[in-house]
């Protein structure tokens, strides 16, 4: 059997488990409310074009109709939109599960329950990592992160962005308001896990980029 034959077997575990009911309702419920207001805002300017252009030569149920017309294919492409991010989600998860074939679902059922909730986007469980991003919820194995660095961002919006990296080089980012939370995440990561590089410095920088093996021999290769 290979693995896309045994991540279909996953297909009910996943549909009714827990934990992934809880991700996906939390991405989906973020995507949700920024597509609703993008899509506001993209009808409100077609209004205003549609009104500016045919105010002087159309009749008031002309413009009407137009107005109705074009709040029909805004509301019609969000829910296009929304029904994929949703079917992408799902793909995610199955993704997960053809990269850690040894994994099942009730493992992560059982990890994600006692996972600690730091914040509405962010599980640290034993064995992983749960979050939401921009648009899609993602798991990620603890085992493979090997450095794990808060940098600031300011400006018209002030942020902490949480940087996760992993044993393949990927590259994961959160962005989080609170500066407290942020710090907070980081050192249960630092008190939790021995073998992750937790925070950062432009030396550790300079290392993972210029010699990644003598960066995963400082904590990762002694402690996994």
């Amino acid at each position: 059997m290979n693995l896309v034959q045994k991540c279909g077997g996953y297909k009910m575990e996943l549909e009714t488990s827990k934990a992934i009911k809880e991700l996906n309702r939390r991405g989906n419920r973020a995507f949700i409310i920024n597509a609703v207001i993008i899509g506001v805002f993209v009808f409100l300017f077609i209004s205003i074009a549609i009104l500016e252009k045919f105010k002087d030569e159309a009749s008031d149920e002309k413009l009407t109709a137009l107005i109705v017309g074009a709040l029909c294919i805004v509301a019609f492409i969000v829910v296009i939109v929304i029904i994929l991010v949703k079917k992408g989600g799902s793909k995610h998860f199955k993704r997960y599960f053809e990269e850690h074939p040894d994994t099942t679902v009730s493992e992560i059922e059982r990890d994600f329950a006692g996972a600690d909730k730091v914040f509405k986007k962010l599980w640290i469980g034993d064995k992983c990592t749960y979050y939401v991003g921009q648009i899609y919820p993602n798991i990620i194995e603890n085992k493979e992160l090997i450095w794990v660095y808060l940098t600031h961002g300011s400006g018209t919006n002030h942020y902490w962005q949480l940087n996760f990296c992993e044993r393949d080089a990927r590259m994961t980012k959160i962005y989080i308001r609170s500066e407290k939370k942020a710090k907070g995440i980081t050192k249960i990561y630092n008190e939790r896990f021995k073998h992750m590089v937790v925070g950062y410095s432009k030396e550790l920088d300079d290392l993972f980029n210029n010699n990644f093996e003598k960066f995963l021999e400082l904590k990762y290769k002694q402690n996994v």
